[in-house]
């Protein structure tokens, strides 16, 4: 039965996976439910989501560094060891 459950599982990322390589090569929303038999409204869920994701990642800021690391930093260049 776990079996089954994880194929189901790797089957449904696979679909979406897949309609969403469709979306972005430039097929309409309707060609793609057909092609993957779901509905638009789940498509179009589908591409909220990866659009939603996107956005986390390229507005995700970059960790700073405590001063103790910076200051170390500083005096392993400047001492060149």
């Amino acid at each position: 039965m776990r079996r089954q459950s994880r194929d189901l599982k790797n089957s449904k990322s696979n679909v979406r996976a897949e309609a969403l390589r469709l979306w972005k090569s430039g097929w309409s929303i309707s060609e793609i439910a057909r092609n993957v038999q779901k509905s638009r409204e789940t498509i179009y869920r589908w591409v909220k989501m990866s659009d939603q994701d996107l956005a986390k990642r390229k507005t995700r800021e970059r960790k700073t560094l405590d001063q103790t690391t910076r200051f170390r930093i500083l005096e392993l260049m400047v001492l060149g060891r």
